[in-house]
């Protein structure tokens, strides 16, 4: 049976002028022709044609459709396109539905809509499609849809209170001036989804459309001092960390520099949807921008001020509170900055310990070049870094000379002063055995600050602990009578052993400092070898550092941590376990530990670094834990 172009357009409905372009774009062409030349339509024509019917009504393009009849088997890939296309259709449906809801709500009131309503809710839609984006103008209704209405209702509340502050005249500096531009912030947040740029474009769309002012409620006028209050009240959380004079300070600088930080969050979040790497030139770029804009905003060359400021970014998280920022961007822009600074270089000979053994040493040298007073006094530190990165110590000052480098090597000064300090009072105690495991370069033994009749033994990898003696021996270090090299190689022999065959003592108390390794181990193994210092006798102790599990930070340290560990895993060592405190020191107890020591940032920072004026402050990524076998041992 052949059918004309007519009837077939007269029995689906279609025109003829569709057939006509059907053919012309070679979707359906007729499968036969009449002597006169007009078109013929066959079965397979029909089918052909039902098929393209029913995918034109799933919203599959006619260039999409062609190409999945052409081959036996559809494109995984338009499918997943017509997938997409029927979530965003689902998702404009869902909101579709409750905008009638509310709708229904408006009507069944007893004054239902009035006609100036409908036309300002026209007006308004003109103007958004005016300077948003389909994309933009989809974020809004869906914030809108997924706040039920409420985020109307607060703009509306939060337009009357302003109105109302400004009439009685309340200034931006004022309680109810700061309480309602921190407000006006979360309510731009939640409207935009924390999109900056659609922040930025609201905002223009208000001071150019007068219109929209008079519809919203909102003027110019009250944008600006909605601005100056939020910027009072991010003043008023670094309170108690300044004083009056510097508060004044930031807040000028505030004034100043604070609307450029907008344009530049929104230029970050369009290179993280780029996908572009950390160690771009480009995100290099932009984080220098980033901390040559964060200077000029709240302290510019004043290092004193600039030590506060950055103590209250690490104690108050509300500090980072601001629309477009989230714990991916500040993670982001911390791993582009350490690729500025490059900190964890590390030594290109091919006998050096591992990376990151390398770097704490040479850290610990540029403290006692950079830092004063010192947290950690090592007189042979510089010996131990070699002459070639004691000369970099000296001369790379943007190498050492900035906050990344110097937040490294406080968290280093500090444990190692901590641990040294514990090692202390456990040997005026009389304990005579001091284990430093993943001993590294560490120079204690050799800076003759044991007692006579104390051995120390040094556990470490083999290769790391043979180009130790090798490297002391080109520098002239000696190796005193009391030093103990213990090489493990834990594949093949336990730790236990490995003391033992150095002439360690089981039956007597000891020391063990563990710095820089837990975290590069598995939890399980942690706590064999904490379990086994356990089993030490009473007198016996052990202090080491630990990364924070995520659930016991803030989202800053959360961030600072993430960066941390990404670079660390570039490096070939990556992190491997996270604890949270009470949980650790539960088992630590368990083990049967009676003494267990927990020391915090804020702690630590109160102990070894209070009433300094430069900027070295003790991040919270990390805790040093004291575990003592006795309560003796305290």
């Amino acid at each position: 049976m052949w059918l004309k172009i007519g009837e077939l357009a007269r029995r689906t409905g279609l025109t003829v002028r569709t057939l006509h372009h059907y053919d012309h774009i070679g979707l359906l062409s007729p499968s036969g022709r009449s002597g006169g030349g007009f078109r013929l339509y066959g079965r397979d024509d029909v089918e052909r044609l039902h098929r393209i019917l029913v995918l034109r009504q799933l919203g599959y393009a006619l260039d999409d459709i062609r190409q999945l009849l052409a081959v036996p088997e559809p494109d995984p890939r338009l499918l997943d396109r017509q997938i997409a296309f029927l979530d965003r259709q689902l998702r404009q449906t869902q909101i579709l539905k409750a905008r009638l809801e509310r709708l229904r709500a408006r009507l069944a009131e007893p004054h239902g809509v009035e006609i100036g309503d409908w036309l300002s809710i026209l007006e308004m839609m003109a103007m958004l499609e005016k300077h948003l984006s389909p994309e933009e103008l989809q974020t809004l209704r869906e914030q809108e849809a997924r706040s039920g209405g409420e985020l109307n209702r607060v703009w509306t509340e939060l337009m009357t209170a302003v109105s109302a502050a400004m009439a009685q005249g309340a200034t931006p500096d004022s309680e109810t001036g700061r309480e309602l531009g921190w407000r006006w912030g979360l309510l731009l947040r939640d409207i935009t989804g924390n999109d900056v740029s659609l922040a930025l474009k609201l905002r223009d769309l208000y001071v150019a459309e007068s219109r929209a002012q008079q519809i919203r409620g909102l003027t110019p006028t009250m944008m600006g001092w909605l601005a100056d209050g939020a910027a009072h009240a991010h003043v008023a959380l670094l309170a108690p960390f300044l004083s009056k004079a510097e508060q004044q300070t930031v807040l000028q600088r505030q004034r100043r520099h604070g609307p450029s930080w907008a344009v530049l969050i929104a230029e970050v979040r369009q290179a993280m949807r780029q996908g572009m790497a950390v160690d771009d030139e480009r995100a290099q770029a932009l984080a220098r921008r980033w901390l040559d804009l964060f200077a000029d905003s709240y302290f510019g060359d004043d290092k004193q001020l600039e030590s506060r400021v950055r103590r209250a970014f690490l104690q108050e998280p509300r500090l980072t509170q601001h629309i477009g920022v989230d714990q991916d961007l500040i993670s982001w822009v911390h791993r582009a900055m350490e690729h500025v600074y490059t900190p964890f270089r590390t030594q290109s000979d091919n006998r050096a310990p591992k990376p990151s053994a390398f770097m704490v040493a040479v850290q610990r040298a540029a403290h006692q070049w950079y830092d004063r007073p010192l947290v950690f006094t090592d007189p042979m530190a510089m010996t131990m870094a070699g002459e070639v990165e004691a000369e970099a110590i000296r001369t790379e000052l943007e190498r050492f000379d900035n906050p990344f480098a110097l937040g490294l090597r406080t968290a280093l000064a500090v444990r190692s002063r901590l641990a040294e300090d514990l090692w202390a009072e456990a040997e005026r105690r009389g304990v005579r055995q001091y284990v430093i495991l993943g001993a590294g370069l560490d120079t204690y033994a050799y800076r003759g600050a044991a007692a006579p009749d104390t051995q120390v033994f040094e556990v470490d990898l083999p290769d790391t602990q043979q180009w130790k003696r090798a490297h002391m021996a080109e520098c002239g270090i000696a190796e005193p009578a009391s030093v103990r090299y213990v090489p493990v190689c834990f594949e093949r022999q336990t730790l236990a052993d490995a003391l033992q065959a150095a002439g360690f003592k089981h039956d007597e108390p000891a020391f063990f400092s563990w710095l820089g390794v837990v975290m590069y181990l598995e939890p399980d193994a942690v706590m064999q070898t904490l379990a086994f210092i356990a089993g030490c006798p009473a007198g016996s102790g052990v202090v080491f550092d630990y990364s924070l599990a995520s659930s016991a930070m803030g989202a800053l340290e959360q961030s600072i941590q993430a960066g941390m560990v990404a670079r660390l895993a570039q490096m070939g060592e990556p992190v491997k376990s996270f604890f949270e405190p009470a949980a650790l020191c539960e088992k630590l107890e368990a083990l049967g530990f009676a003494l267990v020591d927990d020391y915090s940032a804020q702690r630590l920072n109160q102990h070894y670094l209070a009433g300094r004026e430069d900027n070295m402050h003790y991040a919270g990524i990390s805790h040093i834990m004291h575990a003592a076998r006795s309560a003796a041992a305290e």
